[in-house]
C-alpha cells in the first residue's frame, strides 16, 4: 500500500529539494463496539481502529499557502490560514484545512504545506474516513513543524474542524481513537473527562464483520445534529448535571421530561451503564 501513496504523491505534490522534506502520516478508520450516541453526552465508549485508514503525504511551504488534493475526491484546494473555510470548495478540503486553522495558534509565521491524502476507507461508511483524514492532516502539521502535541491535542483539533468548519456537533469519540489507538487493543474512552484506556482483544475463534453496504451517509446531512440538540434540550429540562451520562437513572422518572426528552436521556444513561 505505501508504494501506491507514494507513486501518488509524486504525481501530485511539488518536487522538494530532498526527501526529509517530505513525509507519510497515517491515521485509521474505526467501528464502536459498543457506546452509541454517547460521546456528546459525556459517556463512555469502546471503539476500536481499523486496518483501514487514510494516508497524509505532506511538506512545508514558507509561503503561508495550504495545498490539499486527494487521490479519492475530486478537485484541488489552495488557501492561506485567514480565508473563509466555510464556503471551501470542494467539500472534502474543509475537514483538513478545519485542521489547520484549529492548529494555527501552534504554527510559525508564514506556515504552509503541500498535503496528498490516500485512503482505503469507504468514504461516507460509517468508519470515521472524516475523521481518519482530520487526525492525519493534525499528525502531518505536529510533525512537520515539530509542534510536540499529544494524541489528545490531536483529537481535539480534529474535533473542532467538524464542529466549525463542518457545522457538525460530533462528540471526541472518532477523532480520539484514530488519534490514540493501539494495535490488538480497543480504547476505553470517558468522553467527559477525555481519559483513555486500552483494552486488550484477543479473539480466538471470533471475529468482528464489518459489511459495507455501499450506502454513502454524511453525519452532518443526516439527524444526528437534530439528535444532538434533543439531547441538550433533555439536559436542560433535568438540570443541575453537567452531562447526561451523569445522570441517575431513577432521576429521569422524578422530573417531568418531556417524550422525546425521556427517551434520549434514558438511551444515554442506560447505554453509558452498559459500556
Amino acid at each position: 500500500m505505501i508504494s501506491s501513496v507514494l507513486a501518488f504523491a509524486q504525481q501530485v505534490l511539488p518536487a522538494v529539494s530532498g526527501s526529509a522534506d517530505r513525509r507519510v502520516f497515517y491515521a485509521p478508520g474505526r467501528v464502536n463496539l459498543i457506546g452509541d450516541h454517547i460521546d456528546y453526552n459525556g459517556g463512555r465508549v469502546l471503539p476500536c481502529a481499523l486496518q483501514f485508514g487514510t494516508w497524509c503525504v505532506a511538506q512545508p511551504r514558507d509561503d503561508g499557502r495550504w495545498h490539499f488534493v486527494s487521490r479519492d475526491a475530486e478537485g484541488r484546494a489552495e488557501l492561506g490560514i485567514d480565508d473563509d473555510v466555510a464556503h471551501l470548495d470542494p467539500f472534502w478540503a474543509r475537514y483538513p484545512f478545519g485542521v489547520v486553522r484549529a492548529l494555527s495558534e501552534h504554527l510559525p509565521a508564514a506556515a504552509g504545506a503541500d498535503f496528498a491524502f490516500f485512503s482505503n476507507l469507504p468514504q461516507g461508511g460509517g468508519l470515521s474516513s472524516s475523521a481518519a483524514i482530520e487526525v492525519a492532516t493534525a499528525a502531518a502539521i505536529n510533525g512537520l513543524f515539530h509542534l510536540g502535541l499529544d494524541a489528545k491535542a490531536l483529537a481535539l483539533a480534529g474535533q473542532h474542524a467538524e464542529n466549525h468548519a463542518l457545522g457538525c456537533p460530533s462528540g471526541i469519540m472518532d477523532q480520539f481513537v484514530s488519534a490514540a489507538a493501539q494495535p490488538g487493543h480497543a480504547l476505553l474512552l470517558d468522553c467527559d473527562r477525555l481519559d483513555a484506556q486500552p483494552v486488550p482483544i484477543a479473539l480466538q475463534a471470533q471475529q468482528f464483520v464489518v459489511i459495507n453496504s455501499a450506502t454513502a451517509r454524511s453525519l452532518a446531512a443526516s439527524g444526528y445534529s437534530q439528535r444532538v440538540e434533543e439531547c441538550r434540550t433533555a439536559l436542560q429540562q433535568l438540570g443541575d448535571f453537567a452531562s447526561l451520562s451523569q445522570v441517575p437513572l431513577e432521576v429521569l422518572h422524578e422530573r417531568p421530561l418531556d417524550a422525546i426528552s425521556l427517551r434520549r436521556a434514558r438511551h444515554v444513561v442506560q447505554e453509558n451503564a452498559n459500556v
